[in-house]
Order: C-alpha cells, then sequence, then structure tokens
C-alpha cells in the first residue's frame, strides 16, 4: 500500500511518536485492548513504545478522521498464518477505538485495503479473523463480505494465552465481480 490510503470519511497513514497520546486514551480501555489479544496500555510512554516495536511495521496504519490527524484506530495487513500459508494471500486485522464503534469506519477502511490488495498487490485472497465472543469484529467481517472458513486455536503471544478463533476469507474473484471492479 502506499503510503497513505484515503477514502469518503477516514484516512489510513503510516504511524507516528505524535499518536502515542491518542493511542494511550483508545488503549488504555481493557475492552478495546483485550478483544484484540494485547494488554491495556498503561502510559503514554508505554503507547510509545509500542508504536515503535510493533505499530510501526511495513503494512500497519493508524486509522485516522478525515480532517482530523487523531488515532481512532489501526488497519494492517501482514502474511497469514501457517495454516493460512499462501504466497499470494493475506491477512487484515483491525481494532477500533470504544468511541468510535458503530459508525462503520472499520468497514469503509477495510474495504479500500482490500481493493487495494487485490488490485494493486496481487493478492488472490484476503484472511480476516476475529476472536470468540467478539461479535462486534465479526459483524464487521460480514459487512465487509468476509465468509467464514473454518476456526482455530490461536496464540496470543502479548496476552501469553491461546484462543478460539474464526476465520473467514474473501476471494479476488468475488470481490472483484461483487464490486463491479
Amino acid at each position: 500500500m502506499k503510503d497513505a490510503l484515503s477514502t469518503e470519511r477516514v484516512i489510513l497513514r503510516p504511524w507516528k511518536d505524535d499518536d502515542a497520546e491518542n493511542l494511550f486514551l483508545i488503549a488504555k480501555d481493557e475492552e478495546v485492548a483485550i478483544s484484540t489479544g494485547w494488554l491495556p496500555h498503561t502510559s503514554v510512554d508505554n503507547s510509545r513504545e509500542i508504536i515503535n516495536k510493533i505499530l510501526k511495521v511495513k503494512g500497519n496504519y493508524a486509522l485516522t478522521l478525515k480532517g482530523e490527524d487523531k488515532v481512532i484506530g489501526c488497519l494492517g495487513y501482514k502474511k497469514p498464518g501457517a495454516s493460512l500459508a499462501n504466497e499470494k494471500d493475506i491477512e487484515i486485522g483491525f481494532w477500533l477505538g470504544k468511541d468510535y464503534w458503530g459508525n462503520g469506519y472499520v468497514p469503509e477502511a477495510a474495504i479500500a485495503m482490500v481493493t487495494h490488495a487485490f488490485k494493486e498487490m496481487g493478492c488472490e485472497v484476503v484472511w480476516c479473523a476475529y476472536r470468540e465472543g467478539n461479535n462486534k469484529s465479526k459483524r464487521a467481517q460480514e459487512k465487509i463480505g468476509f465468509i467464514f472458513h473454518h476456526c482455530e486455536d490461536t496464540y496470543f503471544p502479548l496476552i501469553d494465552e491461546t484462543v478460539k478463533c474464526f476465520y473467514s476469507c474473501i476471494k479476488k474473484e468475488d470481490w472483484l465481480l461483487s464490486h463491479n471492479l
């Protein structure tokens, strides 16, 4: 993906050190943190460290509202896990600050990211997963167009826990056809 991806209401852009304060305000919330598989942030310095050690990687983007350069969440892509391994596949993930839930920001940004993955990156399948009990993520994935594929136990190293995750995917030919691309 290029340096930024823009939709009608949101921008996906690289993480910056300046994002630490906004990230902390979102990531200190236990409900947000636990649903994503990491521990709540403990301070602005902790958030800054996480930005530099974890979030500032290729394929990971801060989600901001258009016209405001304030982080409200994150979307990213990576090579899928071993059980999904295929050279032309990617897996996307996302999380959103609690104050922004229910506004359709994640589906809007994810649709742009998936379109980019198929049209610009040459992907054949895009995967996504949610933890058992994370119905908000499940609903967002359904709105985006992901179709359930399988379920498996997945290890989350940041919380040292294995949890049941539900994996869904979108195939390139189905996406391009359903979006008239």
